[in-house]
Formats: structure tokens, C-alpha cells, sequence
């Protein structure tokens, strides 16, 4: 999966404009989506508004499965949890070039 996610922000980095800060280019969350269906499974069927998703043994209990609204309100958590780890991951670089300016004056 790293690979083929490697191959895609190699691909959007080649697109780029000029002066794009490569570190800033990330891989879109439909695209890894994509390539989690690739490397897990064989596509399922379509849920409207969601997606497609991987064929997998259910039960024939109802409640086991997620509705649309929860599949969707999952979705929002994965974006909220993806920009929050972007924005640490930012924050943490400002924080290590602030102590290496520290050190070296």
C-alpha cells in the first residue's frame, strides 16, 4: 500500500506548480481509499453518497452493518483526524528548527 501510495505523491509532486513545497502535496483520501481496496479485497457494491467498498463474509444480523450516515460520519472523522495529524506533523518541524536555531546560536 505504501508503495503505490508512494507512487501517487510522486505523480501529484511531477504535476505540481513551481515552487509547490513537495511537503505540503498529499495523497487524496479518495485516492487512498482506492488503493486500500486494491491491496484488501476485491471491490463490493456501491453505497450512495459513500462510496464502493470491499466485498466481505457479513453476518445476517442487521445491526452488525454500519448505516450510510454512520459510514459517512466516519468518513468526516478520518478527514478531522488526517488535518489534525498534518497540522502536529507541521507544528512538531516548526518546534525541532526552532531548538536547532537555539542550539546553533
Amino acid at each position: 500500500m505504501k508503495k503505490k501510495k508512494d507512487e501517487v505523491k510522486e505523480k501529484l509532486i511531477q504535476e505540481a506548480h513551481e515552487g509547490t513545497i513537495f511537503d505540503s502535496i498529499q495523497v487524496p483520501l479518495e485516492d487512498e481509499f482506492g488503493i486500500m481496496a486494491e491491496n484488501l479485497g476485491r471491490k463490493g457494491k456501491s453505497v450512495n453518497g459513500v462510496g464502493l467498498f470491499l466485498c466481505t463474509d457479513t453476518f445476517s444480523c442487521v445491526s452488525s452493518m454500519a448505516s450510510s450516515y454512520e459510514l459517512t460520519d466516519m468518513r468526516d472523522q478520518i478527514k478531522i483526524l488526517s488535518n489534525g495529524f498534518l497540522k502536529l506533523q507541521k507544528e512538531n518541524e516548526q518546534l525541532i528548527a526552532l531548538l536547532d536555531n537555539e542550539t546553533l546560536a
